[in-house]
């Protein structure tokens, strides 16, 4: 899922919001009352404009589940109408996510952790702020609601690859052929220099500082800029730059990790996108024999830091490199 903002109402007219988020609530049509809530983010929202599309996309997740749960069948009556829901009414929906795994049909649910009951919530929440915000409530039921405990240490709730289990996986893409490269430079920029996804995700070629040895990133998380030391060994991204060399030619704006099969050359200089990315590195862990331990990206981000404060004994150092 991923959200252009496009309105499907005048939702900066005062009247006509009210009206159109009473017949979404009275309908059920949790598609608009998305809209509603994401269109609520960017004009009044903190971040405004600022907010990330994946923060939309988990939101709506949210909003979905928690309407399949208020409305089961919509050939009936909805079981908590979403205007009168109180804060038991959410509480009682957040256990029964962590027990069912969820309420979209069409979603494989699986286990829910509490980490993802609190996005939902987050997404609930606004959801209410939005519904204040078009004048159909003057308190938000999911204000005082709070987010479920998880009882795990923060060290099993993000675990860092073991030192040998990250050197595998760089044996594993130890090849020559251009996707082994490409995964290299992926997992060096996630494990050793510990950026996240969507920073690699939207890396240009230009950002990459050989002379300097530096990274700069962009718009980083809560939009915040930052520089990053290239670590030692850096051979492994002279090679890729040399392989993208091309394209910062003829784009300054080409990125640095572009799609994997290229078909046309037009298409050459595009950018992955961060789910194909997630897939690649489970197929990687799951080739290296570590998929039943480890799974997506942000894995490394911790790897990275790990390795970091081995190296300095420096926790403030990790934090400058890792935090904007």
């Amino acid at each position: 899922m991923n959200h252009n903002l496009v309105l499907k109402t005048s939702w900066h007219d005062e009247s006509r919001r009210k009206l159109e988020a009473a017949r979404a609530c009275q309908e059920g049509d949790v598609d608009k009352l998305i809209d509603l809530t994401l269109s609520y983010l960017s004009y009044r929202g903190r971040k405004g404009s600022r907010t990330r599309p994946k923060t939309f996309d988990t939101y709506s997740i949210g909003i979905k589940d928690f309407y399949a749960y208020c409305w089961p069948d919509k050939e009936a009556s909805p079981a908590v109408p979403i205007l009168r829901a109180k804060p038991e009414d959410i509480e009682r929906y957040l256990a029964n996510l962590l027990s069912t795994g969820g309420h979209l049909e069409h979603a494989h649910q699986g286990e829910r952790t509490p980490m993802t009951a609190a996005t939902y919530l987050s997404g609930i929440r606004a959801l209410y702020r939005a519904l204040i915000w078009a004048g159909l409530l003057e308190v938000s039921p999911a204000q005082e609601v709070r987010s479920p405990v998880d009882p795990r240490p923060r060290h099993e709730k993000r675990p860092a690859l073991p030192n040998e289990d990250y050197k595998y996986l760089l044996k594993e893409v130890s090849g020559r052929d251009v996707q082994d490269k490409r995964m290299r430079v992926l997992l060096r920029l996630m494990g050793d220099q510990g950026l996240r996804i969507s920073e690699v995700v939207n890396l240009a070629l230009k950002d990459i500082d050989m002379r300097a040895a530096m990274i700069f990133i962009h718009e980083g998380k809560g939009g915040k800029s930052r520089s990053i030391p290239m670590t030692r060994g850096t051979e492994w991204s002279k090679g890729w730059l040399k392989e993208r060399e091309y394209y910062a030619q003829a784009d300054e704006t080409a990125v640095l990790i572009n799609i994997g099969k290229m078909v046309k050359k037009e298409r050459q200089g595009r950018k992955m996108h961060a789910n194909t990315i997630r897939l690649q590195l489970d197929k990687l862990y799951k080739q290296a024999g570590i998929s039943e331990r480890y799974t997506g990206a942000h894995i490394l981000r911790h790897t990275a830091g790990t390795r970091l404060y081995r190296n300095t004994r420096d926790l403030y150092r990790v934090a400058q490199i890792l935090n904007p």
